[in-house]
């Protein structure tokens, strides 16, 4: 998995703002979400929470739920980062995410 994950370079993604494909393998799939959610971890400011919601939304639901929810366990201030950046897609977020996230 560890491995896994250090195969994308995701400084790169989070530059571009684009994910190139979102693998079909589950064991590339849980290692792309966690190279996502560390990344943003060790570099949380509201421009990254902001790509990281929007990394989010290209998965699947189930497992949007938990990228999000790993997020915010880690990063309280990470829904605030949302708001203060973009009030109308803390507003999307609000009503698709924040019921499952509290």
């Amino acid at each position: 998995w560890l491995k896994l994950s250090k195969s994308y370079d995701v400084a790169e993604i989070y530059k571009k703002e684009k994910l190139d494909r979102i693998p079909n393998e589950v064991s590339e799939l849980y290692a792309l979400i966690n190279a996502l959610v560390s990344y943003y971890l060790k570099n949380p400011s509201k421009e990254n929470a902001v790509k990281l919601f929007k990394f989010a939304q290209l998965f699947s639901p189930e497992h949007t739920i938990l990228m999000l929810s790993q997020v915010c366990r880690e990063d309280k201030e990470f829904i605030k980062k949302i708001k203060e950046v973009d009030l109308t897609l803390f507003k999307e977020f609000a009503k698709k995410y924040l019921k499952f996230l509290i």
